[in-house]
C-alpha cells in the first residue's frame, strides 16, 4: 500500500485498522510505504508497478490529489480511467478529506494523541492548541491542523 502522507502517522493507521479486524498485515504480505507527497507517485509506480517489480498495489490519496493520482495510474498502465470507481477497482482509494482526517476518524482523538506523544511531539501539539485561532475548536480539527501543518504544504 502506498500513501502520500507522513510516515509516522501512516505507520499506525493501516496496522491499527487491520488489528481491529483480526488481520496481521505483515503476515498477509502487506507493506505500507509512505511516499512523502503525491508528486512522488510516478516514481513508486515505476518501481513497484507493471514496469517494475509488478507487485499488487493499493493506495490512499487526499481528495485534492485524486486527479493527479488518476493520471499517474493511467501513465503507469494501471488503468484508472476517468472516475473514482475505476481507481477503486484497481485498489486506489480517495480519502474523504485527507489522510490525517482518516487517521483521526479511524482511531479516535485519544489514540492519535497517543501516537503524537510516542513521537515526542505532544508539547508541539499543546502549543498549537493554546494558540488563539485554535482555542475552542474541536479536538479533531486541532489534530488535523497539527498533522497537516507538520508537512508544511497543507492548510487546515
Amino acid at each position: 500500500m502506498i500513501c502520500a502522507g507522513k510516515a509516522w502517522a501512516l505507520a499506525w493507521m493501516p496496522d491499527a485498522s487491520a488489528r481491529r479486524r483480526g488481520r496481521d498485515l505483515a503476515a498477509d504480505g502487506v507493506a505500507v510505504i509512505a511516499m512523502h507527497g503525491a508528486t512522488n507517485l510516478g516514481r513508486y509506480l515505476q518501481r513497484y508497478g507493471p514496469g517494475g517489480l509488478n507487485v499488487r498495489l493499493a493506495g490512499l490519496c487526499d481528495a485534492a490529489e485524486e486527479d493527479y493520482f488518476r493520471r499517474a495510474l493511467r501513465r503507469a498502465g494501471i488503468g484508472a480511467r476517468d472516475c473514482r470507481a475505476a481507481m477503486e477497482a484497481v485498489g486506489f482509494f480517495v480519502c474523504t478529506l485527507d489522510l490525517e482526517d482518516e487517521l483521526i476518524r479511524a482511531l479516535g482523538t485519544g489514540a492519535v494523541e497517543g501516537i503524537i506523544a510516542a513521537q515526542g511531539e505532544l508539547r508541539s501539539l499543546r502549543t498549537l492548541q493554546r494558540q488563539p485561532a485554535q482555542r475552542g475548536r474541536p479536538a479533531q480539527d486541532q489534530l488535523r491542523r497539527f498533522m497537516s501543518g507538520r508537512s508544511g504544504s497543507k492548510r487546515a
